[in-house]
């Protein structure tokens, strides 16, 4: 039964991935146990990736003033 969750997640992962969706995986029992970890690994996760699209949107944008 695992190796088909893990072969799922895998399909799951590369599909998200190839469509600019970033994957964050968190267990049930850490956002049971320690919630405010995971906020805290979520706002670092979503910070990262709101820098990552902003610097994209940018080298577009200076690609289409080049032409």
């Amino acid at each position: 039964m695992q190796k088909h969750s893990e072969w799922v997640d895998k399909v799951k992962d590369t599909w998200a991935l190839e469509h600019g969706i970033p994957v964050i995986r968190i267990w049930e029992h850490d956002i049971n146990d320690n919630p405010s970890k995971v906020v805290q690994i979520l706002r670092e996760n979503l910070k990262a990736y709101r820098e990552k699209y902003e610097k994209e949107q940018k080298r577009k944008q200076r690609g289409k003033i080049k032409q």
